[in-house]
């Protein structure tokens, strides 16, 4: 990539791109941006040295708070009814019409589940805004969690035989929850931004 490409982009592309290069495998590709920054009128040090809550580190923490409301909203209106109205106890009740100890150990796994990314989320959402050290770690745990869950549900359509687009729907969670993963867990673990503000 010469001059020219670099300087057809827009300052916020080169930001991200400086955000995400590896500085030491590519030094001359670094200072040939920063150049580049400097004809355009900018201070380049500025877009080098990265930090704080801004650029592409936004997305994750929207992320967050969505999640965080979407199980809040779950865990108000279906987590909370099946346990206020006794329908949890009932399934483990052998005398209950609705008798199904495996269904029953299956709303609690997806309750504990719930409840526990809810709390992650909030606590990752602090940890971010804090600036924690803990935060990157926190948030691929997050990631790496969801995962596991979203595979856990959709291996369970196999044994409670659920109709064809709940099971299209677990499936459909199930790839969000890779796809995610797979851009957000390398971008922890490269960004200048993100070890500027929590890691050095």
């Amino acid at each position: 990539m010469d001059y020219d490409y670099y300087n057809n982009l827009s300052l916020d592309e080169l930001q991200q791109i400086l955000e995400t290069i590896d500085k030491e495998k590519h030094p001359e590709r670094v200072e040939l941006i920063k150049q580049v920054i400097t004809d355009k009128g900018e201070d380049p040090e500025a877009y080098a040295e990265l930090r704080g809550i801004g650029g592409w580190l936004i997305l994750p923490l929207i992320g967050l708070v969505i999640t965080a409301c979407f199980h809040f909203y779950f865990i108000v209106t279906e987590i909370y009814p099946v346990f206020s109205d006794g329908t949890i106890f009932a399934l483990f009740d052998t005398q209950s019409d609705i008798c199904n100890p495996v269904f029953g150990i299956f709303i609690l796994f997806e309750s504990a589940a719930t409840i526990l990314m809810f709390w992650l989320a909030i606590i990752i959402l602090y940890m971010g805004f804090k600036e924690s050290k803990k935060f990157v770690l926190l948030l691929i745990v997050f990631y790496i969690c969801s995962f596991l869950i979203s595979a856990i549900y959709y291996m369970t359509t196999s044994y409670f035989e659920v109709i064809e687009s709940v099971e299209r729907e677990l499936l459909i969670d199930l790839l969000r929850s890779i796809i995610v993963a797979a851009i957000w867990i390398p971008y922890l673990l490269v960004s200048e931004r993100v070890k500027n503000t929590f890691i050095y």
